[in-house]
């Protein structure tokens, strides 16, 4: 028993192991100053490198951004389940259900569980931090 459960630790710890989060990360935008519109989005590590792959919300689960040579290319949103419950770009949004089936923006505002959206909100502060 005590195997397994040392097992089951070892490999819950392992999950966290190489995922970079985003606390761990800086953000500047690229945006016309007029119409306040963004261009870009750079994302630098710490020492100002340009970050380049995966980044991970606090949790680890909720949200996730790809970042490629340092520009950021899509945040995506996890429901609960796992499954993306909205994918987005700089210039689009496309909406999922938990099936992982693309749902209007409607009926993923009025299918959403409260719950669901708490933890999506808190991962967006936490990015919006940033």
């Amino acid at each position: 028993m005590k195997k397994y459960l040392l097992g089951l630790l070892l490999f819950f710890v392992s999950c966290g192991i190489g995922k970079t989060y985003l606390y761990e990360l800086d953000f500047t935008e690229d945006k016309d100053r007029k119409s306040g519109n963004i261009f870009n989005v750079f994302v630098h590590d710490k020492k100002g490198n340009a970050f380049d792959g995966t980044a991970w919300s606090s949790d680890g689960k909720t949200l996730s951004i790809e970042v490629n040579n340092g520009i950021l290319v899509c945040l995506k949103m996890y429901y609960e389940n796992g499954e993306m419950a909205t994918y987005s770009t700089l210039q689009q949004r496309t909406y999922y259900d938990k099936d992982g089936n693309v749902i209007s923006e409607t009926d993923f505002r009025a299918g959403i569980d409260s719950e669901t959206l708490s933890r999506m909100r808190m991962a967006s502060m936490e990015l919006e931090k940033r």
